[in-house]
């Protein structure tokens, strides 16, 4: 498994708001985010992989992910395949402070920010100059003034721009990859293995070991981990269980290997995660959130 911590803690800029301009690799892994995360691809070629399915990452596309999701953005960036983006993060709640007068824009930010939403594809390919107009506008604006309400106007303004871009609704779901991310999400809080696995798709361990691999650029283990820990981290936040009941129903059956795991993924431990999660700060996710 990786060293980098996957639960992505944003530092926000201001109090809610981060925006960054960027070029180079991708993180290649899966991992989430306390906040909402805007994405705009400029240039460059790859994927992401984001509710058991894989979607094209390519110049144009628009990838809107709802609070703590789990996806994975993979872009080799190379000569030929310069890969350049802009990335927002936000509170959700700051920011539908300023968007809930706006009723068609309301809508379908709700929609996006809500329990369970899934991402939001619309690709800009034939409108790319428009985009980059607000773009560059929000880098211009951006440390000039509020950056809170420079980030709200910039959201509002490509709400309002969505119906003119291409709303992607379905990605490559029938690959072998998705039907294992599928019956992980399912099964996760089980002692479910590899071997479990292979025998319910009715295909050998390690073929279904070697094709993951392939499709998503990790293994099995480490994506079964990371979908326990996302969940684990839910548990600390939402509920009052020991860290020996939470590492149980998150389906590790050693609290000490529940410890190891969550410190890799996280970057802290479980007590401190709980602790850091009940103050009132710039990190805290938004209570009630399914995991």
């Amino acid at each position: 498994m990786t060293n980098t911590a996957l639960l992505d803690l944003i530092h926000y800029d201001d109090l809610y708001t981060e925006l960054r301009r960027v070029e180079g690799n991708s993180a290649d892994y899966f991992h989430w985010h306390q906040c909402l995360e805007i994405l705009y691809i400029e240039s460059g070629v790859g994927l992401v992989i984001v509710d058991n399915q894989k979607f094209t990452a390519r110049p144009g596309r628009l990838f809107i992910f709802p609070q703590n999701k789990l996806h994975k953005v993979k872009v080799d960036s190379d000569i030929n395949n310069y890969y350049s983006r802009t990335i927002i993060h936000v509170d959700p709640e700051y920011i539908a402070t300023f968007i809930r007068p706006f009723k068609s824009a309301w809508q379908l930010y709700s929609e996006m920010i809500a329990d369970n939403a899934k991402v939001s594809i619309y690709d800009f390919s034939a409108n790319m100059v428009r985009i980059s107009h607000l773009l560059d506008s929000l880098t211009e604006n951006y440390e000039a003034t509020s950056k809170g309400e420079v980030i709200a106007l910039f959201i509002l303004n490509l709400l309002q721009l969505l119906p003119d871009g291409v709303f992607i609704n379905s990605g490559s779901s029938g690959l072998l990859s998705s039907r294992m991310m599928h019956y992980v999400d399912q099964h996760f809080r089980s002692g479910i293995t590899l071997e479990e696995l292979a025998s319910h798709l009715s295909l050998s361990g390690s073929h279904i070991s070697r094709q993951f691999r392939k499709e998503t650029g990790s293994t099995f283990q480490e994506y079964l981990i990371i979908r326990r820990i996302k969940y684990a981290c839910y548990l600390l936040e939402q509920t009052e269980l020991a860290v020996s009941e939470i590492a149980l129903q998150s389906g590790f059956n050693y609290v000490t290997y529940f410890i190891k795991c969550f410190s890799q993924v996280t970057g802290t431990t479980p007590l401190r995660f709980k602790k850091n999660s009940r103050k009132p700060s710039k990190y805290q996710p938004a209570t009630g959130r399914s995991p």
